[in-house]
């Protein structure tokens, strides 16, 4: 009976011995589980935050361009009054207008009224008269070409307030084909100067061909 007692006992205590063993060997892998976890959060927030860092960086790059730019918003300078910032298509000033028929013979001293309007952004051109009244001051360019029919001629002026700044002379001195004189300007303007083309000089029959004859101007945003 004494000897059972004492296998058992023996046998339990191999039996504990184990158990503690494998205890000891599972709290040794939990720890370096543990260890391996912190290790990769202290990873992954460090890469975090470097993708943060570099995010930010982007973002202040990024805005600090589209600041200088001018595509967030145009920039403002002291020098120019006539700067217009963040201007939309309401506030363009453009024209362009052309004949819709020949002109014979004009007459000297006359200003060339371009009736047909194709674009008229800021209404400022007025195929009635011929003349642009400039609606802001600032600096423009205009653009007119005259195209004269066979053995004709016409010189045209370009006048700001009455005095000219410009000139074309367009002559067609054969019977082959019609003759092309075209020029542009660039003007500082005044609100409510007035810019238009008047005939100095014209010879021949129906002398200023329509569609190929034209006139237009716009605003410089700078």
């Amino acid at each position: 009976m004494n000897a059972k007692i004492e296998d058992l006992r023996a046998t339990m205590q191999l039996q504990l011995v184990s158990i503690r063993s494998e205890n000891m060997d599972l709290t040794k892998k939990l720890q370096t589980l543990e260890s391996k976890f912190q290790l990769h959060d202290q990873t992954s927030m460090s890469e975090l935050d470097a993708n943060n860092t570099a995010v930010e960086s982007v973002k202040t790059a990024t805005g600090t361009f589209l600041s200088n730019s001018g595509i967030a918003r145009k920039r403002e300078n002291r020098d120019y009054p006539h700067t217009r910032v963040g201007a939309d298509v309401h506030e363009m000033i453009a024209f362009y207008a052309c004949l819709s028929h020949d002109v014979s013979n004009p007459q000297r001293d006359t200003v060339i009224k371009f009736n047909h309007v194709i674009t008229n952004l800021g209404g400022a051109y007025s195929p009635n008269t011929g003349v642009f009244r400039c609606p802001k001051a600032g600096l423009y360019v205009f653009t007119w070409s005259i195209t004269s029919h066979l053995h004709g001629q016409v010189d045209t002026l370009i006048k700001k307030n009455g005095g000219a700044v410009g000139a074309t002379l367009t002559a067609s001195l054969d019977d082959k084909d019609s003759r092309v004189g075209s020029n542009s300007v660039i003007l500082e303007l005044a609100q409510g100067d007035e810019i238009d083309i008047l005939v100095t000089y014209s010879s021949g029959s129906d002398s200023i061909r329509s569609l190929f004859s034209s006139f237009s101007g716009y605003l410089i945003d700078y």
